[in-house]
């Protein structure tokens, strides 16, 4: 056990000259980096990897810092927060147990920062990216989609999850009708449920590909009481959509940077 004096001492070496909480991160990530004997064995959900050192590119404040691990022979990248490591030398094993520190800290006080409540989720490909957000309270409501997350069973443990830590859920819902009625039948199914997601625009569309599938009343969906989903695909009007591939808007903040459309 690092004695806190210790860490308290690494941590005003590593933010010295950091004016806010972006500052202070950047400099715990490029600390930890130059002062952690990269490659590292350790253990992610109980599976042996090797950390090959930390992605500045894909770290930031709300997502904490991110590592490079190889397993297998395959590269992936991981949350530094989710990896376990053994016997390490001293110098990495201060540096490694000050980022835990900090950001354990970080994140009691993150809802201090602002009144307005956080809904994060929409872009989780399981529920190990889930993982943090919920066990770290960094998010008031679970955005998870049940397409990126992984399907109706990957989302319903996801559901239960964030209901443990008093986290309602509400879906994003931006991919038609099977995505809505996925996402209806889910909501139904659990006790933690919010508002959901509904772009009629996007939603509601194609009813010739789709002649049947759910209807919504007003501001609210009806519980589905047609077999499977409660939606009919119609195979033969497919030809009459080719397939073609359209780039994406390419929305910028005020500095350039580009983010989320």
């Amino acid at each position: 056990m690092i004695p806190e004096e210790r860490l308290q001492e690494l941590l005003e070496q590593a933010t010295v000259d950091c004016y806010d909480e972006e500052e202070a991160f950047a400099g715990v990530l490029i600390s930890v980096d130059e002062n952690v004997a990269w490659p590292l064995p350790a253990q992610l959900t109980g599976m042996p990897v090797e950390v090959l050192g930390l992605d500045e590119s894909a770290s930031n404040l709300r997502r904490g810092i991110q590592a490079r691990i190889r397993r297998q022979g395959k590269e992936y990248r991981a949350s530094l927060s989710d990896l376990t490591f053994g016997d390490i030398d001293e110098s990495s094993a201060e540096w490694l147990a000050l980022y835990r520190w900090w950001a354990e800290g970080f994140s009691s006080y993150a809802d201090e920062m602002t009144g307005v409540p956080f809904a994060i989720g929409e872009e989780w490909s399981s529920k190990w990216q889930a993982r943090p957000y919920i066990e770290q309270g960094l998010t008031n409501f679970c955005r998870l989609d049940v397409c990126n997350i992984g399907g109706l069973s990957e989302a319903m443990k996801v559901a239960g999850w964030s209901e443990s830590h008093y986290i309602d859920i509400m879906p994003h819902n931006p991919l038609g009708a099977v995505c809505t009625a996925a996402t209806i039948h889910m909501s139904f199914a659990v006790n933690n449920f919010a508002w959901v997601e509904i772009n009629p625009g996007i939603n509601e569309s194609a009813p010739d590909l789709f002649p049947v599938q759910l209807t919504r009343k007003g501001a609210s969906f009806p519980l589905p009481t047609r077999p499977g989903l409660g939606v009919e695909f119609d195979e033969e009007a497919v030809a009459d959509h080719p397939h073609s591939l359209t780039d994406m808007p390419h929305f910028h903040k005020p500095d350039g940077s580009h983010t989320n459309w």
